[in-house]
């Protein structure tokens, strides 16, 4: 077991690197035929945007391959440490790499109680010290409340402690950890391709790729708003450009 998890946290570790090479195949070409007119400072920006959208497919790709992995493996939280859903500023239950987690047997996601406040509510019962004279039926349901409380806390530590283990161990962190790093370098380099004049149509298309790319990461390209137009406006480049180049 133990040379089987090396070897996959190796292969998340390499995966990047591995594909990096071969790059995103549209956007390379695109690299590759840059017309000699346009700017060498856009080329090279845009050439930089293409690498790092392959190492961020490359996180990405290891990153759901690890997801798969443990899939059928992973421990759901305790009923007892959980919501029936996750609504509003409630924490999510999530899966090995921090995506929300659907129940297979409500197809919903459980909200998931902070261990702190399971603490805070295993401590003591503030409550019942406020009144002066409680019936002796009150203090047992006071008394049952607060055992249960503290079994929930119980509870949510051996959970909070297993599914740490399990993310260190399976190499979890890391592919969550590279898959964000590789995100912040795409959105930097696409910053770099629009704030770079362009003197041809071909670094017009630089600039829609990158925008348009860098608002589906954010789930833009659909919204009607500003944001939306900027990527309808991006799409109708880059098809006005495929239509010239064929």
């Amino acid at each position: 077991m133990h040379t089987t998890l090396i070897s996959r946290r190796s292969l998340l570790a390499a995966a990047p690197g591995a594909v990096m090479a071969a790059g995103t195949p549209a956007l390379a070409a695109g690299v590759a035929n840059s017309p000699t007119s346009e700017s060498p400072e856009l080329v090279a920006a845009y050439a930089d945007f293409v690498a790092a959208c392959a190492v961020h497919r490359a996180a990405v790709d290891a990153m759901e391959w690890l997801a798969d992995e443990w899939r059928h493996r992973w421990p759901l939280a305790p009923d007892r440490i959980t919501w029936p859903s996750a609504t509003g500023t409630d924490k999510a239950e999530t899966g090995i790499v921090g995506r929300p987690l659907t129940r297979p047997e409500s197809g919903k996601v459980r909200g998931l109680q902070d261990l702190r406040w399971l603490k805070a509510s295993a401590d003591g019962d503030h409550a019942l010290q406020a009144r002066r004279k409680p019936s002796a039926a009150r203090l047992a349901r006071r008394a049952a409340a607060l055992a249960e409380r503290r079994k929930a806390y119980e509870a949510g530590v051996a959970y909070y402690a297993e599914t740490a283990r399990l993310r260190e161990i399976s190499g979890g962190y890391e592919a969550k950890a590279r898959t964000n790093s590789a995100l912040a370098a795409v959105h930097a380099t696409a910053s770099m391709v629009a704030s770079i004049p362009a003197l041809t149509f071909a670094g017009i298309t630089y600039k829609a790729e990158a925008l348009n790319t860098r608002m589906g990461l954010y789930g833009l390209g659909l919204s009607r708003d500003v944001f939306g137009e900027g990527v309808h406006l991006a799409r109708d480049i880059l098809a006005l450009g495929a239509e010239t180049r064929s």
